[in-house]
């Protein structure tokens, strides 16, 4: 893009259109912040897909109902794995390997049939620093006073972590590029996800750029096999 050639993208229609905080999440998730990577006029539509699914866990009755001040052994290890994994990607300025593993724990909170509250709330903390504006909602939603940022930040209760998880291979046409940590014997639904974080892995977006994906093949607990061409 270039403001001599007249074809940049202005912030603003795009702040019209899909809201500010999908335009940070687009802009933080498509790749890692040292790299230079071509705009996507459909980025910010999924993004603000994503975060109306986000959003629904706090605001729809379907949801709501299940809501909870007791906790959830169920959602115990994905959500204090990402607790731990987002809070050090941020650390890095990983963020878009971050908001993957919030994506995947969303996908899990959807599953559940309890939602702590306790967890809603370190879910919207961890967003909140790329999308504000929806994390404030969601905490004026669950019921607490003031900024979110006033609230101390979630720290992973490393005694739920205690069913490691297993280390992923990230191959590119064969050539390991990256590991990824997940939990053992993930489901399709779940190995679809890892695909998308495999995608989007630092080390790996590199020898993506002008490349086609062929194919993505996960093989259960072992590795992540992209095909380029």
């Amino acid at each position: 893009m270039s403001k001599s050639l007249g074809n940049t993208v202005s912030p603003d229609d795009v702040i019209n259109e899909f809201g500010a905080d999908s335009l940070r999440l687009y802009e933080m998730f498509k790749g890692p912040v040292n790299q230079s990577l071509p705009w996507n006029p459909n980025g910010p539509k999924g993004a603000k897909k994503f975060l109306d699914k986000f959003f629904r866990l706090y605001s729809d009755e379907l949801f709501k109902v299940k809501w909870t001040d007791k906790g959830n052994n169920d959602l115990d290890y994905i959500y204090n794995f990402t607790v731990k994994k987002v809070t050090e990607d941020y650390e890095e300025l990983h963020y878009n390997t971050g908001i993957a593993q919030i994506m995947i724990c969303v996908n899990e909170f959807y599953k559940a049939e309890k939602l702590p509250k306790s967890m809603l709330l370190g879910l919207a903390q961890l967003i909140a620093p790329i999308c504000p504006h929806i994390a404030e909602e969601c905490n004026e939603l669950l019921g607490n006073k003031g900024l979110i940022d006033w609230i101390k930040w979630p720290s992973a209760d490393k005694s739920k972590l205690t069913g490691q998880p297993i280390t992923y291979a990230i191959q590119v046409n064969g050539k390991l590029r990256g590991t990824i940590d997940f939990k053992k014997d993930a489901n399709d639904e779940e190995l679809e996800d890892l695909k998308k974080q495999a995608l989007n892995l630092d080390s790996v977006k590199p020898y993506l750029e002008g490349k086609t994906v062929v194919k993505v093949i996960a093989v259960k607990n072992k590795i992540i096999s992209i095909v380029i061409r």
